[in-house]
């Protein structure tokens, strides 16, 4: 899934910033997981410029929304 993780960062669906700490990022993109619609987050730190965490949910998390693709 690591092409997933690049496609995220590099152009995801939707950006917003955590609701507990400002530096933190949360990136989404919709997959494809076990033939089903998901999404990939990949939280981020953007002061320490590292990922955090990656993981495949069902719905996205509350948090002040930065920037969403348009079509």
């Amino acid at each position: 899934m690591k092409y997933d993780v690049i496609a995220t960062l590099e152009k995801p669906d939707l950006i917003r910033r955590s609701r507990v700490d400002e530096n933190v990022y949360l990136f989404y993109r919709e997959i494809k997981y076990h033939n089903k619609n998901y999404h990939m987050c990949v939280v981020t730190n953007k002061v320490k410029r590292l990922v955090i965490t990656i993981y495949i949910t069902d719905r996205i998390k509350e948090g002040v929304q930065i920037w969403e693709r348009s079509e």
